[in-house]
């Protein structure tokens, strides 16, 4: 009501045809200063039908609109402390699950321990998502569009020496790996 009160003058003086129901000017505001170079930049990738992802788009403002950038992420939180655990409470983890492994596995030799850990590697990846223009086509080159992928088992002993690491690949034995 306040407000109201406050814009009384400028609503009783408006010169603007009466039959509108608001004085203007409650339209989209640009967050952004440059957002008409980053849409053509936009509209330019999509035009050569390669991929566009937000990664392009950030590397679009720091080579562009460094100084804007800059500005707009020092006024977020960081990312980086923001999902941290406390020590207290990690180290507390740690101790259970140490306890618990040595309560199981109390008469397994040293020798015989070996941590293993795999892992998916993926190369020649398309990104997971795009931007496309709305209506417009998704399309991009033939070569951008499937990944391929291996396994990486990585282990080591007790004692610490690592041991070789084993790529596991689809394919047959004696067969081409590269399509």
């Amino acid at each position: 009501m306040v407000e109201l009160a406050a814009k009384q003058d400028a609503i009783l003086e408006s010169k603007a045809n009466k039959k509108r129901l608001s004085l203007g000017g409650q339209g989209r505001h640009e967050l952004m200063p440059f957002a008409k170079d980053l849409n053509a930049f936009m509209n330019e990738v999509h035009d050569q039908e390669h991929h566009l992802t937000h990664t392009h788009l950030i590397t679009y403002m720091k080579t562009h609109h460094q100084h804007w950038l800059t500005d707009n992420l020092s006024a977020k939180k960081t990312e980086d402390r923001a999902y941290h655990i406390k020590q207290g409470e990690l180290r507390e983890i740690h101790d259970k699950f140490a306890s618990d492994f040595w309560a199981k596995f109390a008469s397994t030799a040293h020798a015989d321990i070996i941590y293993v850990d795999e892992t998916s590697v993926y190369y020649d990846m398309p990104p997971g998502k795009t931007i496309a223009k709305v209506g417009g086509s998704s399309k991009v080159d033939r070569s951008q569009k499937h990944s391929n992928q291996m396994t990486a088992v990585i282990s080591i002993r007790w004692n610490g020496d690592k041991l070789p690491i084993l790529f596991v690949l689809k394919g047959k034995p004696g067969g081409d790996i590269e399509r």
